[in-house]
């Protein structure tokens, strides 16, 4: 069946200016992808911006 991914893009400086991002797969397992705020294609993309910021703040803070 199909299946719907709603997610928000990474924080910002600006907290207040994170948009959604819609990921949905068909039946035939076809992804696509739509987003209100910074585009993001894929969903490995999506999860790469949330890597990148933690291991941003684990070097500003490794407690």
């Amino acid at each position: 069946g199909h299946l719907l991914l709603v997610l928000h893009s990474p924080p910002s400086d600006d907290h207040a200016a994170r948009g959604g991002r819609f990921y949905w797969r068909d039946p035939g397992g076809t992804w696509s992808a739509a987003a209100t705020g910074k585009p993001c294609r894929t969903i490995d993309a999506h999860l790469a911006e949330y890597e990148s910021i933690v291991s941003e703040i684990d070097e500003r803070d490794p407690a």
